[in-house]
């Protein structure tokens, strides 16, 4: 998932030489250089700390750099009411797409699925 939400998908039963495009593909997109364009041209978040450093040249205002390197830098869970609760929720979320996806439910049901598993508390917890 890159920042504001969007993610790239990739799905099971691909071939080595499709998996390769698709590890090529993310490369490029890592590339500080590749993300130096995207976030000006989108206005998207940098999405690794050499990124932000490719921005530092480019007139992008050092206020918004240094907010852009704190949210980089910020622990995975900084809010401890959603310690783990996001990691269950994709989890739960992709097993559940994965189920519409080989046919296996309709959409609106693996969503309540989703809902049901995801509001049943974790044991242990």
């Amino acid at each position: 998932v890159v920042p504001q939400g969007a993610g790239l998908w990739f799905l099971a039963g691909m071939k080595k030489p499709e998996l390769k495009v698709a590890a090529a593909y993310v490369g490029f997109l890592m590339r500080p250089q590749t993300q130096r364009m995207w976030v000006k041209a989108t206005g998207y978040l940098p999405m690794t700390p050499d990124a932000l450093l490719a921005l530092r040249d480019s007139g992008i205002p050092l206020k918004l750099l240094d907010t852009l390197e704190k949210r980089l830098s910020a622990p995975k869970y900084a809010h401890p009411r959603l310690d783990g609760a996001s990691e269950r929720l994709h989890q739960v979320l992709g097993e559940e797409v994965e189920a519409v996806w080989r046919d296996e439910k309709p959409a609106k049901a693996a969503l309540d699925t989703a809902m049901q598993r995801v509001n049943v508390p974790v044991k242990g917890k």
